[in-house]
């Protein structure tokens, strides 16, 4: 029998199902109150979405009224470049846990934008995750009892008493140069064969090998390299249509 995953592991793999199969409106609650395990969370989500060139917004907020005044406009009106292009919204509204005047703020949004939950399902297309403290899930289904009962599975990440420390993976300590990426044996066969191309100076991709090696690179958990290869692959792309013009 298969052990349980750790509680960070379990998490993602739910917000991953999500955000992977993500088609139209979805709404996830993510009930965390460890800012760190949040952050690994919300690095891994980002990963996978620039992968697919459509990276979280996620708005930095400083004061309990920006709650209100600054997240529930973009929930509600967002612009319409981010709803034809799918791009998912990350929402801070965990700090603070134990400040009332947080807390009124969390109450107010969710009610507001529990009024607007038949307009975010029918205009809207793309994925909002809604962080919250770890202790909210009975506060958050009586002020959004509508939203709550469209959710997506909800997150609950809750590392207390977890032995093992969550790290979170640095961006900085990635090689940006994909010719510095060895080939492995544990990379799946469509990644080694865009790896093997470029090595050899050979045009690395068609739009298909390219989409097929980024697809696998996730699926494997390689998400730096998919990012990576999604990366070069515009840059290629960009590059023949200056030389060339679009016109085949």
């Amino acid at each position: 029998m298969n052990s349980a995953l750790p509680p960070f592991e379990s998490a993602w793999q739910t917000l991953r199902s999500t955000l992977e199969w993500a088609q139209e409106f979805g709404l996830v609650f993510v009930f965390c109150s460890d800012v760190p395990a949040k952050q690994a969370l919300f690095k891994r989500a980002n990963d996978l979405m620039q992968a697919q060139v459509r990276p979280f917004q996620r708005p930095e907020i400083r004061e309990a009224a920006s709650i209100v005044k600054g997240l529930l406009p973009l929930a509600i009106n967002p612009a319409s470049a981010h709803v034809e292009t799918g791009m998912p919204l990350w929402l801070d509204l965990d700090g603070h846990p134990g400040d009332a005047t947080w807390n009124d703020a969390r109450r107010e949004f969710l009610h507001r934008l529990n009024e607007r939950r038949a307009t975010l399902a029918r205009e809207h297309t793309r994925t909002v995750v809604l962080v919250l403290p770890l202790e909210w899930t009975k506060q958050t289904a009586e002020a959004a009892p509508d939203l709550w009962t469209i959710r997506q599975p909800s997150i609950y990440l809750d590392t207390h008493g977890t032995s093992q420390p969550i790290a979170l993976e640095a961006s900085a300590q990635a090689d940006d140069s994909l010719a510095a990426i060895t080939p492995s044996r544990e990379l799946p066969a469509a990644v080694l064969r865009w790896q093997t191309a470029r090595k050899q100076g050979r045009t690395p991709l068609s739009a298909w090998s390219a989409a097929r090696a980024v697809d696998e690179a996730m699926k494997s958990g390689h998400s730096d390299l998919a990012w990576q290869i999604a990366q070069e692959t515009v840059a290629h792309i960009n590059g023949l249509i200056d030389s060339t013009g679009k016109t085949p």
